[in-house]
């Protein structure tokens, strides 16, 4: 019931009765107060057991309005402003570990899968690694030490089920492959990266 009436207060907030028959609408919510719901059952235990705490929802760095900066990457054209928004961070409150969390709404679990893998460089993992330097960033304007470790996870939601986590590589290494897309991409190029 929580649950349900969060998703409705959530519908209102975006006004979605404009959108369409309210009789709609209110099959769509409750679908999606079931997804939600089986998502937090299914974590619950999972997210209980972890030291980790919540510091920062739907953070951006680098967009207007955020006090985190952009992301600059050099590249062979210059510096390039990274911007993003990072859905969930997390930090642990004696080490200062940092942990992402990127909330997904569909199945596609073989992207997911992929997109933590150490071995593997598609999109969604791009995103993870803008996530990682964006979170750094944000450690950096609250004036928190560096953390040692940062990790990231896709939390599926309709799956429900936990993708990772993928451990930052060196930040360096990190700008750096970042760079190499977006050279790539400006002389033509749009690989998987």
């Amino acid at each position: 019931e929580q649950v349900r009436e969060g998703v409705d207060l959530a519908g209102t907030g975006v006004g979605d009765q404009g959108r369409g028959p309210p009789a709609v609408w209110a099959l769509t919510r409750r679908r999606v107060a079931a997804t939600v719901h089986r998502y937090l059952l299914e974590v619950a235990e999972d997210e209980g057991a972890t030291a980790m705490e919540p510091v920062a929802f739907e953070t951006s760095f680098g967009r207007e309005g955020s006090p985190v900066p952009a992301v600059e990457v050099p590249t062979r054209y210059g510096s390039v402003e990274l911007r993003g928004t990072i859905d969930r961070l997390d930090r642990h409150p004696t080490s200062g570990d940092l942990h992402v969390v990127d909330y997904k709404y569909s199945l596609k679990r073989k992207d997911h899968d992929e997109a933590v893998d150490p071995e593997r460089c598609g999109i969604e993992r791009f995103q993870l690694l803008a996530s990682f330097l964006g979170a750094l960033a944000w450690a950096e304007s609250e004036d928190r030490a560096f953390p040692e470790t940062v990790t990231a996870a896709i939390h599926c939601l309709k799956s429900p089920a936990i993708v990772g986590p993928l451990v930052m590589p060196d930040p360096e290494v990190v700008r750096a492959g970042i760079a190499r897309a977006i050279v790539s991409a400006a002389g033509g190029g749009f690989g998987p990266s």
